[in-house]
C-alpha cells in the first residue's frame, strides 16, 4: 500500500481574507503557484447565487444575468446591490478559469463545480473565459444529480474538467412516491419535494387526515 499526504488548501473568503480571491494579490499568488507546479489538483466552485435557475421562476428574486453579449456578465439597471453581487460574481468566475487555464497549461488536474447548464437560462459556462476553456481537447462534462450523495433534491450540478468524470452517479437514482403540497394538500408523485417556496411539500402518509 503507498502512503501518500496531501496538504488541502481551502482557499476561500469563509477562512479569512488571506483566502479571498476577490483580493488581486491572493489570486495572482494562486495562479503563480499553479504555473510553478506547486499546485497538484484544484477544484474550483465559484459562487453560483447570481446564475441560479431560482431566479427565473414566478414569485422569486429577479434575474440578474441574461444569455447572450453583454448580458451574460450583468444586465442593466440592476439595483446597487445586485449589481455588486453580479460584480463580484463574474470576478470570482473569471479569476476560477484563469486558475483552471493554468492547470491546463500544466496538466495539473482540474474540476469546476456550478449548477448544471440548461439551455435558455444564464450560465458560468456562457462565459467566452470558460465556454473557450471548456472546448479544449480533453475537457469533458458530466452532470451529477445531488441526491444520490445526501443532498434532499435533486439539484443537477455540472463538473466539467481534465480528468475521468464518468464515475460519478448522473441522474436521480430514486423512486419516485406521493406528496401533498403545502398548504393546498395538492397530490403530486415525485423522487423528492421540490426546492421551490417556503412551505416543503410532505409524503402523502404524513398528511394529517
Amino acid at each position: 500500500a503507498l502512503n501518500i499526504a496531501a496538504v488541502v488548501h481551502m482557499v476561500d473568503l469563509a477562512n479569512g481574507e488571506v483566502h479571498d480571491l476577490a483580493t488581486e494579490q491572493v489570486a495572482e499568488q494562486w495562479h503563480a503557484r499553479v504555473l510553478k507546479g506547486e499546485v497538484h489538483a484544484l477544484l474550483a466552485a465559484p459562487p453560483c447565487s447570481t446564475f441560479s435557475r431560482a431566479r427565473n421562476g414566478a414569485g422569486g428574486p429577479g434575474p440578474l444575468r441574461g444569455t447572450d453579449g453583454g448580458d451574460r456578465y450583468g444586465l442593466r439597471g440592476l439595483k446597487p446591490k445586485d449589481k455588486e453581487a453580479v460584480r463580484l460574481g463574474t470576478l470570482l468566475a473569471v479569476r476560477a478559469a484563469k486558475l483552471c487555464e493554468a492547470c491546463q497549461v500544466r496538466d495539473v488536474p482540474w474540476i469546476v463545480e456550478n449548477p448544471a447548464q440548461v439551455h435558455g437560462c444564464t450560465s458560468l459556462f456562457l462565459f467566452d473565459e470558460w465556454a473557450a476553456l471548456c472546448q479544449q481537447q480533453g475537457v469533458s462534462r458530466h452532470v451529477v444529480a445531488q441526491c444520490n450523495y445526501g443532498a434532499d433534491c435533486v439539484k443537477n450540478t455540472d463538473l466539467r474538467g481534465n480528468v475521468d468524470l464518468s464515475t460519478f452517479a448522473a441522474g436521480c437514482m430514486h423512486e419516485k412516491v406521493w406528496w401533498r403540497s403545502v398548504p393546498s394538500g395538492t397530490w403530486f408523485r415525485a423522487a423528492h419535494a421540490p426546492l421551490r417556496g417556503t412551505s416543503p411539500a410532505v409524503r402523502a402518509e404524513a398528511w394529517p387526515p
